[in-house]
């Protein structure tokens, strides 16, 4: 019998759009109703004609009963345009996996590229277990293997602070030292989120530490291969999670060393790129130091820095590739957004391939900036330092007030991260011009495809998803095109740049002489008004922009979505010392207050971040979020706040218990409306603001508040 219960096996349409690259795998997310489907695996995709095309599935959201609610789906296209259809089918064998357990590691086997990463279990009092990355090879068609990538105690993330001490990822505590910070790991840990046959994806945590083992920064890197493929993504993250205040770090990079020597280098540059011998002791590299400012040198072992072709290396925008010639052998390696998220770094030796997350040789430039100043009074108060005290009129981004002038060092703050996707490839034949193609392109990008509106609608998820040509284009789906338009237009005019501005979208420019003058709420405040405008989250434009790309296939309208998405999770969320919102604070929540809110808790996009990509950290997330939520509800009484805060958290509490714990949730939203109720105008109207509010307007006698206004 199917997996699929026969009163619904109703197939499922899916339409591919301008995202098709041949080098990765194409997905799509399907919802699913309660009992209707027990196997992830349960299925098959054909294209027009009928034929089944390789795939494979992944439940990442349940019922409660255990069936799968929505099913991530990766399956390869081929020529094919589409459509493709969804189809109930029993597997007739067990495919091929691409991780397999070989004793104490994971072997990742792609056919061209094999990688061994070490499980560490756990050992009490173990102070240092093996690199995360044990070795990386490249497989020729006669089946022969030339290894590229080894593992040394400087595999992966590598952090050099201010007073010179390096931590390294490889290093992992003492066991029995007790953290009790959300989203810390006691030991390395190694997850294998899917084994394939299409896709292998593997997740690795734990903490760096010095040479003292003393804790850093948190790490996460995970590693995607595709089956057939020579190519492997790396996303690494690094989070500020323990309980200091702020680091300072003059150095974070990512580095891979080398199984054998290097002995060419092709450096990428802005016109074309250059082959040179590379002389031991010596080092090329690319950096993007700023949005118009790249260089490509060689740096002798001398410390003389050498401009490329004397000089013609430089430019404004780097394409962030180079790569490793090796004997029989070659590395192609690249940063995703390497000029749109600046200061970035690529740097080949003899010895290794490093990337430049916050590369120091960019701190003179960052300094140059005219950057947001900490308020003199709390900057020797380390309870005080990023709490915003008073608001510097400067028209400039506001993340690099994350850059310390005095050190010339980056400057963590508690619960901040950045993640970056760092792409490898050991095919021997790919040539420069054709890396930089796939790199600019987005041809390493997963290709996404999109279901069928009515099949969405199914879902109490996208009940309200409409195509704008088929369903008739209702008004919901008339103003959804308009607003989507608006963001796409004002992100391609402001553009936004910088290693934590990326992705956010800087959406009104007041000018200050009219400002002013005509700002009543600044001028009632007797306080100068600002020059700008900087959306985080505000109505949640990430839910916006994925439903228009659901609606409509738009691909500029998810790759704004999914970078926006990126940046809220990185920047715009609190995690430390609990998972939470950034309130937001003058200039936008550069220097956000240590507590967090629930007026701004738009987490629709993020959800649909995670129902989109599968990505784990992403439901940890929002599980975390939840569970902050489910707290701060208890707290907050309907008399004190607006009904805008109100409403949205019980809009929240209800719609997002299935990644909490459900009947408490519940319970609280029923609790939460029931006092809502209670709160209410005599003559049955909600007002703006909670009845005590109210009052004290009324007592104040604030001239410039309309209270007891319905909404």
């Amino acid at each position: 019998m199917s997996a699929w219960n026969r009163r619904m096996s109703k197939t499922r349409l899916i339409h591919l759009t301008g995202m098709r690259s041949p080098h990765v795998p194409t997905r799509v997310s399907v919802p699913f109703d309660e009992a209707e489907l027990a196997d992830p695996n349960g299925f098959v995709v054909r294209d027009a004609l009928g034929g089944a095309v390789p795939s494979q599935g992944r439940s990442i959201l349940d019922w409660p009963d255990g069936s799968c609610k929505w099913l991530l789906v990766l399956f390869e296209p081929g020529d094919g345009e589409g459509p493709f259809t969804l189809e109930p089918a029993t597997p007739d064998a067990e495919p091929k996996p691409l991780v397999e357990r070989d004793g104490d590691r994971y072997r990742l086997d792609t056919g061209p590229l094999v990688m061994n990463v070490p499980v560490c279990a756990h050992r009490p009092n173990a102070i240092c277990y093996p690199p995360w990355l044990d070795g990386l090879a490249y497989r020729d068609r006669n089946g022969q293997v030339h290894p590229i990538l080894r593992g040394t105690p400087h595999t992966g993330l590598r952090i050099e602070r201010a007073d010179g001490r390096t931590y390294l990822s490889e290093r992992t505590l003492d066991a029995n030292v007790a953290r009790h910070q959300p989203l810390r790991c006691r030991d390395r840990t190694v997850e294998v989120v899917e084994s394939g046959p299409l896709r292998a994806w593997l997740i690795i945590r734990g903490i760096s530490a010095s040479d003292v083992f003393r804790p850093g920064l948190d790490y996460c890197i995970q590693i995607e291969t595709y089956r057939g493929s020579s190519l492997a993504t790396f996303t690494v993250t690094w989070r500020h999670a323990d309980d200091r205040v702020y680091h300072h770090l003059r150095d974070i990079r990512f580095a891979l060393p080398f199984a054998e020597r290097a002995t060419r280098v092709t450096t990428g540059m802005e016109h074309g790129s250059t082959t040179d011998r590379l002389i031991p002791g010596s080092a090329y590299r690319v950096l993007q130091e700023d949005e118009q400012a790249c260089y490509a040198d060689r740096l002798d072992p001398s410390g003389e820095r050498v401009g490329l072709a004397w000089g013609s290396g430089h430019g404004r925008q780097a394409p962030g590739i180079m790569q490793a010639h090796f004997e029989s052998a070659r590395l192609s390696v690249a940063m995703r957004d390497f000029v749109r998220e600046y200061p970035n770094e690529i740097r080949i030796d003899e010895n290794e391939a490093t990337f430049g997350l916050w590369p120091a040789d960019a701190a003179d430039r960052i300094a140059a900036k005219r950057l947001v100043p900490i308020h003199p009074d709390t900057a020797d108060d380390p309870e005080l330092r990023h709490r915003h005290t008073c608001y510097d009129n400067v028209a400039c981004h506001p993340y690099w007030a994350f850059f310390d002038r005095d050190t010339g060092c980056l400057e963590t703050v508690r619960g901040m991260q950045k993640s970056q996707v760092v792409w490898c490839d050991t095919d021997p034949d790919l040539d420069a011009i054709e890396w930089r193609r796939r790199v600019t392109s987005g041809a390493l990008e997963i290709n996404q495809a999109r279901l069928e509106c009515a099949d969405l609608r199914r879902s109490r998820t996208y009940a309200d998803v409409y195509d704008l040509k088929s369903d008739g284009t209702p008004n919901l789906a008339r103003v959804l095109g308009s607003a989507a338009t608006w963001l796409k237009n004002h992100e391609q005019a402001y553009h936004v740049t910088g290693k934590f501005d990326a992705g956010d979208l800087y959406y009104m420019w007041i000018s200050q002489s009219l400002s002013k003058d005509t700002d009543r709420k600044h001028a009632a405040r007797r306080e100068h008004s600002r020059m700008g405008y900087w959306n985080n989250n505000e109505e949640d434009p990430c839910h916006g922009l994925t439903t228009y790309f659901l609606a409509t296939g738009d691909v500029e309208a998810w790759r704004t979505a999914s970078a926006r998405t990126r940046h809220l999770w990185d920047i715009d969320i609190q995690h430390h010392p609990h998972l939470g919102m950034y309130t937001h604070a003058f200039g936008h929540c550069f220097r956000g207050f240590p507590a967090t809110a629930t007026d701004h808790f738009w987490l629709e996009g993020l959800r649909d971040y995670y129902l989109i990509t599968g990505d784990p950290e992403i439901r940890r997330g929002i599980a975390g979020l939840a569970h902050f939520l489910t707290g701060a509800a208890a707290g907050i009484d309907p008399a004190d706040v607006d009904l805008r805060s109100q409403s949205l958290l019980l809009w929240q509490l209800a719609n997002f218990s299935e990644f909490g714990d459900p009947e408490v949730m519940i319970d609280r939203a029923r609790s939460f409306a029931d006092a809502m109720i209670a709160d209410r105008d005599p003559a049955g109207f909600f007002r703006r603001f909670g009845s005590r509010i109210v009052e004290k307007f009324r007592q104040d006698a604030t001239p410039t508040i309309a209270f007891g206004r319905s909404t």
